[in-house]
């Protein structure tokens, strides 16, 4: 029988505290920050509150700041070998969002403004409008990391 000392170690070694590349910058912090104010502000303005009062093309401008806010906070919240791919994946994911959430107001207004479920809706669409672009950063984003262990591996084989 095992005692609970044994099973704490690996525990606390695994959750004690973060690893280097799990702490969470100011940086980032900002990047997600940005995040909100140019995409779920302007997405719920759209939606909610009568967007085409304030613009003459709704469209075209929630499409242009949900794109560029999602870019610039991908390249804001990525590290710096990955900023060029963090910015083609953000504007591809904003595009997406904002492409979801029109295409939802015109065809399925009436879903997405049933009390208390709408906004749920709303950030479901947001997330399937953003998935595309999500998954591409993940794909490259794991082949960035796994090229970059295979060469730190190849150095310490050749220093051997």
């Amino acid at each position: 029988m095992q005692s609970t000392e044994d099973r704490a170690g690996p525990f606390e070694q695994t959750f004690a505290t973060p690893h280097r590349s799990h702490v969470f910058s100011t940086v980032q912090g900002l990047a997600l920050l940005l995040l909100g104010v140019t995409v779920m502000v302007p997405v719920v303005a759209y939606v909610h509150f009568g967007f085409d009062r304030l613009f003459g093309y709704p469209k075209i401008v929630l499409l242009a700041v949900v794109t560029t806010g999602a870019a610039v906070s991908m390249v804001l919240g990525v590290q710096k070998g990955l900023r060029l791919v963090g910015l083609i994946t953000g504007a591809l994911m904003g595009a997406g969002c904002a492409g979801a959430v029109i295409f939802a107001n015109e065809h399925f207004a009436n879903l997405l403004h049933i009390y208390k479920l709408g906004k749920a809706v709303l950030l479901f669409v947001m997330l399937l409008g953003a998935f595309p672009g999500l998954g591409i950063w993940a794909r490259l984003a794991s082949n960035h990391r796994k090229a970059k262990t295979n060469l730190n591996d190849s150095d310490c084989g050749a220093q051997a």
